[in-house]
């Protein structure tokens, strides 16, 4: 069976709202986060990396490509 996709190249009012509350909730947990003294993994460069509140950055692995 062949399925026909669609790809949307720009939001909706509702997806660009929806997009600025999910940006605005990530900062403020990631703020809250380190005023608490912990650390935050994210992937970047290829990397699964941890932040440290003071901003240092641990490399913790090489993710798959």
């Amino acid at each position: 069976m062949v399925e026909k996709y669609t790809v949307v190249t720009e939001l909706t009012g509702e997806a660009k709202m929806l997009a600025e509350a999910a940006k605005e909730a990530s900062r403020d947990a990631i703020a809250r986060t380190f005023a608490a003294g912990l650390s935050i993994v994210v992937a970047k460069d290829g990397n699964l990396v941890r932040i440290a509140p003071d901003g240092t950055e641990t490399i913790l692995r090489k993710l798959r490509q």
